[in-house]
This record gives C-alpha cells, sequence and structure tokens, in this order.
C-alpha cells in the first residue's frame, strides 16, 4: 500500500507516521514521513493534538510505541484486513476491515481533486528538528554511526535488526527509502533473530546486500549460525554494537533507582570467536575505517563482524 498511502498523505498533505515495521512506507525522507518514530515523546505529543488519526495495518501495540497507551480516545478511524483488530485495544469511530492497497487506493480515488489547507510537511520538519535538539548524549553518538553506516550501504540493502540502543536509535535516525528493507523483531522482541535474519534474507536473495545490526547480547543468542554463513560463502557484514550489557535494561534499571542485576556482560574475546567460526573480525579506529570495512565486507567471500566498541573515542570524532 506504499504508493496508495503516499497519495493520501499528498492530497492531505498531513503527517504519516510509521512504527519502525512500517519504516520505508513513504522513504523515510519524505517532507511528509515521521519515518520510525512512533516511539518518540514528541510524536507522542503530536498524536495527543490531533483530531482524528487514521490507523492503517497496525496493531498499535506497546512494543511499537514504547508506551502503555497512546492518546486515541474520539479519534480513531482504523483500516485491517483483521477484523478482530478494529477495536481490539482502542475504541474506534470508524472501523474499516479491508485490504489495506485497494481501500487505500479507494480513497485517493475519492480525494482527488481535494485542495487541503494543511502543512504537514512544515509540521514533520519542526518535529525532526525538536527531536534531534532532544536527543540524548548516547543516541546523538548512535546517530553519528548509524551516519556512517547508511553512507557506506546500497540504497537496497536488506537491514536485519536485533533489540540494541543502536538499533532503537536506528527507527527513527536511520532512513531507508522504501518498504521491507528493514526489519525488526517487534512483539515478542527476539533477541538474537538478526544473524539467522540475515543468513535467511541471503538466502533467499542471494544478489542483494544484507547487513544485520546486533548487541553483544543478542548475538551470542545466536552466534552459532555464523558457522552456517561461513560455509556458504556469504558475504554478511555483521554490525556487533558491544557495551558489555544488556544496556537498554540496565538504563531503565537504573532510570527506576533499582538495583542492576544480570545485566553486565562477561564477554568472550570477541575476535577470537568470530575467527575460529571461520569469519572476519575488524574493528574501526575512525569513521572513515568503519566506511570502508562495511563496504569491503559486502564483497567478501565470507561473513564480517565489525566490532564497534560503543565507548570509543573515534565516535564523536
Amino acid at each position: 500500500a506504499s504508493e496508495e498511502i503516499t497519495a493520501i498523505a499528498e492530497i492531505l498533505r498531513v503527517p504519516v507516521i510509521s512504527t519502525n515495521k512500517g519504516k520505508g512506507i513513504l522513504p523515510d525522507l519524505h517532507p511528509l514521513h515521521l519515518a520510525g518514530s512512533l516511539i518518540r515523546p514528541e510524536v507522542h505529543a503530536l498524536i495527543d493534538k490531533a483530531d482524528r488519526v487514521l490507523v492503517i495495518g497496525s496493531e498499535l501495540a506497546e512494543s511499537e510505541s514504547f508506551i502503555k497507551n497512546l492518546s486515541l480516545e474520539n479519534k480513531l478511524l482504523r483500516i485491517d484486513i483483521d477484523a478482530s483488530k478494529l477495536s481490539d485495544r482502542y475504541a474506534t469511530l470508524v472501523a474499516i476491515c479491508a485490504d489495506a492497497a485497494e481501500c487505500c487506493q479507494y480513497l485517493s480515488a475519492r480525494l482527488e481533486g481535494h485542495h487541503s489547507k494543511l502543512s504537514g510537511s512544515e509540521t514533520v520538519a519542526s518535529l525532526r528538528e525538536e527531536i534531534a535538539n532532544n536527543l540524548t548524549a548516547s543516541q546523538k553518538r548512535h546517530i553519528r554511526v548509524l551516519d556512517t553506516i547508511r553512507d557506506a550501504l546500497p540504497e537496497d540493502c536488506l537491514i536485519m535488526a536485533d533489540a540494541t540502543q543502536l538499533v532503537y536509535t536506528g527507527m527513527f535516525g536511520m532512513p531507508v527509502a522504501k518498504p521491507g528493507l528493514w526489519h525488526f523483531p517487534a512483539g515478542f522482541l527476539t533477541l538474537g533473530s538478526a544473524l539467522p535474519g540475515a543468513v535467511g534474507a541471503k538466502f533467499a536473495f542471494p544478489d542483494r546486500p544484507v547487513v544485520a545490526i546486533v548487541g553483544d547480547g543478542g548475538f551470542l543468542f545466536t552466534v552459532q549460525e555464523l558457522l552456517t554463513a561461513a560455509e556458504q560463502q556469504q558475504p554478511l557484514v555483521i554490525i556487533l554494537w558491544n557495551n558489555n550489557s544488556l544496556k537498554q535494561i540496565k538504563d531503565d534499571m537504573q532510570a527506576d533507582a533499582m538495583p542492576t542485576l544480570a545485566v553486565d556482560n562477561l564477554n568472550p574475546d570477541f575476535s577470537a570467536l568470530v575467527q575460529s567460526c571461520h569469519c572476519l573480525w575488524q574493528s574501526p579506529k575512525s569513521h572513515n575505517d568503519l566506511h570502508q570495512m562495511i563496504s569491503q565486507g559486502l564483497l567478501a567471500d565470507k561473513p564480517s563482524v565489525v566490532e564497534i566498541n560503543e565507548f570509543d573515542d573515534w565516535i564523536d570524532e
């Protein structure tokens, strides 16, 4: 429904907020798209002020917004092919059980010729600036790394994203150009899914570049899949974000003044582990290093693990 949703947004001149699973439904840098930003408080505030919110195909789960409930009372319009989802968590003013693409195509045709006085692009530009100004110190460092990764990747690269803080920032801070490029285990939040997902993606699309972004904790859940990738001589690039902890859980514990428990990892020597699995291990010392390691890894005859220590000084350069 990408083209149809884009047409509706451009006719009405309204912001489009995508979940992390909806990244690319409009190009992430489209002037009306707040891509992957449903997790941001600035976007929650936009929803609070909205008169109507049209939700297409999203189950509106807590794992998509990172808050328990969105402010949708007396404003929700919903399109979903699953009738059981139309009013499951939120009361719906208008509920349409239909295929999203067909329904949006019908709506865009009915709206043709409509002249909107709204200024959604100005709203989106303002919110993007507000988000950038509200980033934490860690998120600013994430953005620097993500910018380098994005610059090194071909536009059509498949990105398998694991549960790690670099990815959480990437939901809104790493643009993709079209649907089906960004894959994240929203819902059950399956730690370790990115690496086997990348291996499977390369089997399915052998001519497409594939990258996995993993944290040190999640990587250890499925590290053995490196052997499968090595055996198949897959040119995967695995970005390993290492902070020697389950840091999101640790940060949440500290924010709630809880004693931290079982969140500081005793990690292996990843260099020795990766190379023992017949893969290439590298660790950048600059953004230029990172760019080159990714570019070269996508052309290799084996998987490459690029380990980034979250606390390295070069990230701020």
